[in-house]
C-alpha cells in the first residue's frame, strides 16, 4: 500500500520543523563567536595621522551601566559611538583601532578583583568617516558579586588621540541569598514558637517540652505564623531585589537578612517579653 499524499506532507512538515529548530539553536552560537572577534590591544600598526584627530564619546555613549543580577550570561553593551573632530583619513582602517579596558571591583571593605577582559565587535567607521561605532562583549562567568567600575579606551595610530567610555557593571549572588533567607526564616520561626510556648508555660504551668507543642497543635497559630513569615519573606526579598550588588559582603549580607527578619516579626518585643518574666 502506497503512502498517502497527506502522509508525505506530514513527514515533510515534521522535517522542516526539525530543521528550523536546529538552525535556531545553532545560529546564536555562530553569532556569538562572530560578535566578539576583537580583544584588548590587538590593533594592527598604522601610519601616523597628520594633522592629529581627537576622539570624543557621544553623549549616549559616555557612560554605560550593565546589571547582571544573579545570572552570569554574556551580555553586550551595544552601539557605543565615538565621534571625531575631523574626518578620518582613508588610510585608517578599522583593524588599526585599538581597545583597552580595566574594570575593578569597588568597595573599601572588599577584596580587590578585576572583571574579566571584555571582547569587542569589529569597529565600524561611518561613511562620512566622522564617527566610529562598536559593541562590547562582557562575560561575567565566575565573577564575585559587587560593583565593578572602570573605563574602555579607544585609540589608534599616533596622532589619533585616545578617548574613554566609563562603564559600571554590577552582579549579585543568588545562592547565598537563599541560604540567608532560609536561616532568617528558621530563626524567625523558632522565635515565634518560643513566644507562644512561653505563654503556655506561664499560664498552664506546663513543662517546656509540652509547652513547645502547644502552639504547634493550634491550626490558628500556623495560619498566623505563615502570614507573619510571608511578610518577612517579602521584606527580605525586597532587600535582595533592590540591591544590584547583594552578596558582595558575604557573611555580612546574611547577617543583615537575619536582622531584617528579626525586625519584621517584632523580635525585639519577643526577646523583651522573655526578660520581663
Amino acid at each position: 500500500m502506497r503512502p498517502s499524499r497527506n502522509s508525505h506532507l506530514v513527514h515533510g512538515l515534521l522535517w522542516a520543523a526539525i530543521a528550523v529548530a536546529f538552525l535556531s539553536l545553532a545560529t546564536p552560537a555562530a553569532e556569538a563567536s562572530e560578535t566578539c572577534s576583537r580583544g584588548l590591544n590587538d590593533a594592527k600598526p598604522g601610519a601616523a595621522l597628520d594633522p592629529p584627530i581627537a576622539l570624543t564619546p557621544t553623549t549616549q555613549s559616555a557612560q554605560r551601566q550593565v546589571n547582571f543580577g544573579a545570572d552570569r550570561d554574556q551580555k553586550l553593551i551595544r552601539d557605543l559611538t565615538v565621534s571625531t573632530n575631523k574626518p578620518l583619513p582613508p588610510s585608517l582602517t578599522a583593524d588599526q583601532l585599538n581597545f583597552e579596558a580595566l574594570l575593578s571591583r569597588s568597595g573599601e571593605s572588599l577584596e580587590s578583583t578585576d572583571f574579566p577582559d571584555p571582547g569587542f565587535t569589529e569597529p565600524k567607521i561611518s561613511p562620512d568617516r566622522k564617527s566610529i561605532e562598536f559593541s562590547v562583549c562582557l562575560d561575567p562567568d565566575g565573577i564575585s558579586p559587587g560593583k565593578y567600575v572602570g573605563a574602555i579606551t579607544v585609540a589608534g595610530p599616533a596622532g589619533l588621540s585616545a578617548t574613554s567610555i566609563n562603564v559600571t557593571v554590577t552582579a549579585k549572588e543568588e545562592g547565598l541569598f537563599w541560604v540567608g533567607l532560609s536561616v532568617s526564616l528558621a530563626v524567625a520561626f523558632c522565635l515565634l514558637v518560643l513566644k507562644d510556648a512561653a505563654t503556655a508555660f506561664d499560664a498552664q504551668g506546663k513543662k517546656w517540652g509540652k509547652a513547645l507543642l502547644v502552639p504547634l497543635k493550634d491550626l490558628r497559630w500556623w495560619g498566623a505564623t505563615f502570614v507573619t513569615l510571608g511578610a518577612a519573606f517579602g521584606a527580605l526579598y525586597a532587600i535582595y531585589n533592590n540591591d544590584p550588588t547583594w552578596g558582595a559582603t558575604g557573611f555580612a549580607s546574611i547577617s543583615a537578612l537575619v536582622g531584617s527578619a528579626f525586625a519584621a516579626i517584632g523580635g525585639h518585643s519577643i526577646v523583651t517579653s522573655f526578660s520581663t518574666k
